[in-house]
Order: structure tokens, then C-alpha cells, then sequence
């Protein structure tokens, strides 16, 4: 997403991933200055059921929220991307939800913990 090339020679790359991945090893390099290094294998949910109507009283809500403010769909779609699907996606629409919970909210240990979640089930469940 992002490249910042400093003084003494090194980059600060800012990415985004674009599918689920689990991190199987995390480790810092010694004489890197702290540089973060990881490996990471596909992820797959294995449970995909969606309780369909909790997912609709999710999106009612979320949208009701979003028609207060004017302006502010165009604002979360700047900073978090515009919303999917819900019926076609739920997991990235889940996702998305999640972002914008965090985003928006003060919800401390309890927004880490919606996004920590891995089955779209719960989390939805969550929010």
C-alpha cells in the first residue's frame, strides 16, 4: 500500500493482504533494528454456516447507523473500503463489519477480540 524509503537506506512497506492467512512463525532478526519477520499458511474456514437472520438484523443495523450521518458511507469507504455483499460475501461483509466496529467505536479489548475470532458465525454472534 505504501513505501517510505529512510535515510540510512532501509524501507518501511505498509501492505495488505488480500485472503486470510494464518501466521505459523513470527521472529525478529538480530541486526535488523527490530525488522518483523513471518511465515504464514492459507487459511480456510471450516465451519462457513451463517445464521441468515442474524446476519440480516446485523446489516439493518449496521446500515440504520450508517444512514444517520450524511456523508459517512463515502468516509468508511475511504478509510476501510467499501462494504460487501452481506448476502453473497458474509465472511468479508463479517469482516468489514468488524473494521468498522474498531473504527468507529472505543471498544478496547473486545473489538481485538471480535477480529481475533476466526468463524464469521461468531463473530457475528459478537458484534
Amino acid at each position: 500500500d505504501e513505501c517510505e524509503f529512510l535515510p540510512d537506506g532501509r524501507a518501511l512497506l505498509k501492505a495488505t493482504l488480500q485472503d486470510r492467512v494464518k501466521v505459523t512463525k513470527s521472529w525478529v532478526e538480530e541486526g535488523t533494528q527490530g525488522l518483523a519477520y513471518c511465515t504464514f499458511t492459507p487459511y480456510e474456514e471450516e465451519n462457513k454456516a451463517v445464521d441468515e437472520q442474524e446476519l440480516k438484523a446485523t446489516v439493518q443495523l449496521s446500515n440504520a447507523f450508517l444512514e444517520k450521518v450524511p456523508g459517512l458511507c463515502q468516509q468508511i469507504a475511504h478509510h476501510i473500503g467499501e462494504q460487501p455483499d452481506p448476502s453473497s460475501e458474509p465472511m468479508r461483509w463479517s469482516f468489514w463489519f468488524a473494521a468498522l466496529v474498531t473504527t468507529f467505536s472505543r471498544m478496547g479489548h473486545r473489538a481485538v477480540v471480535l477480529l481475533q475470532e476466526t468463524k464469521t458465525c461468531e463473530r457475528l454472534k459478537m458484534a
